[in-house]
């Protein structure tokens, strides 16, 4: 469903602690790389040169690994000595996927690159052909000069880009980019192959895809060769950001043997630890402040999900509302569902000799493209042949080549922006039941002709949420965890939340009347992170977490709605409602919105439902009402069977309203179809890039064409507006300010390609990811950067595990995420496990707040005397917040009227400021220095 795509994205900062610094005032600054060679750090202070040395390890300890081969229990079944390498820190390491944890590079697919694999029967000569999955999956991502989003001439020409996987292969083990996934070590822990971060500058990781533009096909023919949008920019990663990106991460330590006949569900580690090591040029490892290596490390949440649990018995399979049981047939003379699944289960399980877990999840994928071809009428199955021992990549069980979801679902995660209407899906994918469900697609009369594949999110939330809700015993789905990942660090299977049969463990369906699925022993979001972190008060004050009108409710009628506090669930925040505050909003500043641009400072639910009125936000229509009531919002915000009306699949219902994108003009397309680009192909032009209004001027301050409208995400990508920012829960949606995201964007490589900026107004804290985030809305988490540029994961960590996540000795002996818990202990200086305090950077007084900023105010109070408040204020504090009012004060008073260029100037060759300080201050008082 999804690729193996995991990145390290981390920031370097030289604190107040690190030595020397030149000036001896030693403020914190953040590190780059060296214009010449961007794995490499450079401190322009010294002119010392660095490189961040990067390796995934295992939560576990060596000794603690080989232990667990003694006990026999399964978490290491085969590892010896010699297979369970140790690396520097003594954890066991997890630096390869390929062949024994990963079939990727060895699946065969046909990748239009011009080579073919002969049909050889040798995995090796898929991989050398580059016919394989690895190279198809991001096959529609293209650059043309490089991955900082350079556009020579500003061509939309396919024959100048470079797509992923064909014009560019990608390499064995490592990611989009060609980051190897993981430095290797020898045996003794002595490095063997490095494997370095590399710097994505003032541009970011900027690659392009196409659009659609579904609404406007009125051509004949395929829409790929008529309307569209070339050249739209997916930022990957922000700029000022050390990356190892897409890296193909498994949850399985080397040495795991996944063949060996008693390997367990157990083995699983969802949270490997993303280490990093500062080190010089000849990588040795350079000393802090303390006399120690620097090494640092983050979470890579990296799980399985639990297909197997319906998938490879009844539950999925003999389906009543498909017929009944052993009644499924997926072609013409083929036996049914239920049978074939059995027989895939003994092929692995009996035949091969293998686990029963490893049986089980090849079964459920005969069980989920089985099921698929009968309800949809595909032909996924029609050369399976049950009987078959042929086991090579290239030919395999299924006698085709691998099944790719997005080859006909479009998918915002990974930018596949287009879905196949039935017409353009391939003949060899059709299979028995394809007539019978819809006739001769291949005459375009046919109303099903022109129908249009849902996204794959929209499908796949849809499907399950329809026929198996899995209610809990207080009315809420438990679909969730019973899709999505749940094992924990410790590998105990105790306390899972779906049983091996399917079942909701924590509902009626499974013998749970009164259950909660918030009892669930944890998982990647339950019982981790902060907001469903019972014991968090422990780390965090309890009066400390700024919720407005929505984050109350659910904090009095959700988290404490049970008598005791079990945090929230999934569907509190994955709701149709954050969607409708978002198109609400119409901000001009993130931190201080101003009450006419937005309507998020309501002061109960009831003050709500009457700012959404008053700014024209209908209410989806599938709710049945024509205006917004506070018991409306509420059945939103903790939907399920115990309100009188469940949304708990309003966000993911095909028809939908989508919000709006941006401002088009079809004018040099439709009505004019004589005008097309060097390809054919008809670009739609961008008018305006605000969703909230039609512009009177194009981006270069023409009068606008008379056809220019708003659109909205439907008519940009079939994705819809899912894994968009606008389909992203947010922090604003329950925080009040400041303590929200920052404000989406043009980003500025894309602005420069567009002609509306130049590389000057480039600058390593550009947060803009259009259209992934859109200007005068909240951004999505993973883009926003905060404190002076410091993204808000480098803090808070990741969104579903927040900081602090659950303790060691609450749910088990040892904690859900032990890495992030460990984590954040090793960034503070007490080692609290968070959010990361003021000391991680600066030398601080007792109370914790940063030497000398006792002429700091926040709402008129000194923010040296109390924590909250620094706190508060350092989230005001910005990359584009006033100098003069911050940085300066630290030094002296106010002197503002006595600044000059001359005078910056002697600062900064004194080191008392960087230069981004010096061109902030020219900037705000107009001094034309051009620094």
């Amino acid at each position: 469903v999804l690729p193996p795509y995991n990145s390290i994205l981390a920031q370097v900062v030289k604190t107040e602690k690190s030595a020397p610094h030149v000036s001896g005032v030693g403020r914190p600054s953040m590190l780059g790389a060296d214009p010449a060679d961007h794995t490499v750090v450079l401190d322009p202070e010294t002119g010392a040169k660095y490189r961040l040395l990067y390796w995934h390890e295992d939560q576990r300890s060596r000794a603690e690994a080989m232990a667990n081969v003694a006990a026999a229990d399964g978490s290491c079944p085969g590892c010896s000595p010699t297979t369970v390498n140790n690396d520097p820190n003594g954890h066991v390491l997890n630096t390869q996927s390929e062949g024994s944890k990963l079939l990727y590079w060895s699946a065969y697919y046909d990748v239009a690159n011009g080579t073919s694999p002969a049909d050889s029967t040798n995995p090796a000569d898929v991989i050398a052909s580059g016919d394989n999955f690895a190279n198809q999956i991001f096959s529609h991502l293209y650059i043309y000069a490089d991955a900082e989003g350079t556009i020579p001439g500003h061509t939309t020409a396919d024959s100048q880009q470079l797509n992923f996987g064909i014009d560019i292969p990608i390499p064995v083990d490592a990611g989009p980019a060609g980051h190897p996934v993981s430095s290797k070590f020898n045996s003794n822990g002595s490095l063997a192959t490095p494997a370095y971060l590399t710097y994505t500058g003032k541009t970011g990781t900027v690659v392009y895809t196409d659009s659609p533009v579904t609404p406007f096909d009125d051509f004949a023919g395929s829409r790929t060769d008529v309307v569209q949008i070339d050249n739209v920019p997916i930022v990957l990663t922000n700029p000022g950001i050390w990356e190892a990106l897409g890296l193909p991460l498994t949850p399985f330590a080397d040495g795991v043997n996944l063949t060996d006949p008693t390997f367990s569900e157990s083995a699983l580690r969802p949270y490997a630890r993303m280490t990093a090591e500062v080190v010089d040029l000849n990588n040795n490892p350079v000393l802090d402040s303390t006399g120690n290596p620097q090494v640092s490390f983050g979470t890579a949440p990296i799980d399985i999900p639990n297909c197997e649990r319906c998938h490879s018995n009844a539950r999925a399979n003999d389906r009543p509302d498909l017929g009944g049981a052993h009644a499924v047939n997926t072609a013409i003379g083929m036996q049914d569902i239920p049978t074939l699944v059995a027989s895939e289960y003994d092929y692995w399980r009996n035949t091969m000799g293998l686990s029963d877990w490893y049986a089980r999840i090849k079964a459920s994928a005969i069980s989920i493209l089985g099921n698929h071809d009968y309800k949809h009428g595909t032909g996924f199955l029609n050369n399976y042949d049950p009987t078959s021992t042929v086991q090579t990549s290239y030919l395999s069980r299924l006698g085709r080549q691998a099944v790719i979801c997005h080859n006909c679902h479009a998918d915002n995660v990974i930018a596949v922006l287009e879905s196949k209407k039935l017409h353009e899906i391939n003949p060899a994918d059709r299979g028995s039941r394809w007539t019978t469900l819809y006739g001769n697609v291949d005459d375009l009369n046919n109303p099903f002709a022109n129908y249009l594949v849902p996204a794959l999110t929209e499908a796949m939330h849809g499907q399950h949420l329809a026929h198996s809700p899995m209610t809990d015993g207080q009315g809420r789905s438990g679909a969730c965890q019973g899709c999505h990942p749940a094992h924990r660090s410790d590998g105990s299977m105790a306390n899972y939340p779906i049983t091996t049969d399917g079942l909701n463990a924590f509902g009626p369906e499974g013998g749970n009347p009164t259950g909660d699925n918030r009892d669930a022993a944890g998982g990647c979001f339950v019982g981790r992170d902060v907001h469903s972190n019972s014991a968090r008060y422990g780390e965090i004050p309890a009066g400390d977490i700024h919720l407005n009108a929505v984050g109350q409710w659910l904090q009095t009628n959700v988290a404490n709605g049970a008598g005791s506090d079990k945090g929230i669930w999934c569907t509190n925040c994955h709701t149709q409602l954050q969607r409708d505050l978002y198109k609400a909003d119409h901000l001009t500043s993130a931190i201080n919105p101003a009450p006419a641009t937005t309507v998020r400072d309501a002061a109960s639910l009831t003050d709500l439902a009457t700012q959404l009125n008053a700014a024209g936000i209908a209410p989806a229509a599938a709710t049945g009402a024509t205006t917004w009531t506070s018991t409306l919002i509420a059945e939103m915000l903790d939907p399920g069977s115990h309100r009188a009306h469940d949304f708990t699949t309003l966000p993911w219902l095909a028809g939908r309203t989508t919000g709006n994108i941006a401002a088009v003009s079809v004018s040099a397309t439709l009505a004019n179809p004589a005008n097309p680009d060097i390809d054919g192909e008809y670009n739609v032009s961008i008018i305006g890039l605000d969703p909230n209004v039609v512009p009177a001027t194009d981006l270069f301050g023409n009068p606008a064409p008379a056809d220019t409208m708003l659109v909205p995400q439907d008519a940009a990508t079939d994705g819809r507006d899912y894994w968009l920012s606008v389909g992203a829960p947010k922090c604003a949606d329950c925080h009040t300010s400041p303590f929200v995201e920052g404000l989406g964007g043009v980003p500025t490589a894309y602005a420069v390609q567009l002609g509306l900026a130049t590389a000057a107004d480039e600058k390593e804290t550009d947060t803009g990811a259009f259209p992934i985030n859109q200007p005068a809305k909240y951004s999505n988490n993973r883009y926003t950067k905060g404190h002076q540029g410091i993204t808000c994961q480098g803090c808070h960590e990741s969104i579903h595990g927040l900081y602090p996540v659950t303790p060691p000795g609450y749910v088990a002996a040892r904690a859900i995420d032990e890495t992030s818990w460990e984590q954040a202990a090793m960034l503070n200086n007490d080692s609290t496990h968070g959010p990361v305090k003021c000391a991680s950077c600066h030398e601080t007084n007792t109370n914790g707040t940063v030497k000398g900023t006792d002429r700091i105010r926040y709402n008129g109070v000194s923010i040296t005397a109390n924590l909250p408040t620094a706190v508060a204020w350092a989230h005001t504090y910005t990359a584009g917040s006033s100098k003069l009012d911050s940085t300066c004060l630290r030094c002296h008073s106010d002197k503002r009227s006595e600044v000059d260029c001359a005078e910056l100037s002697t600062h900064m060759s004194r080191g008392r400021i960087e230069l981004r300080h010096a061109q902030a201050v020219d900037a705000e008082l107009g001094l034309g220095c051009g620094f």
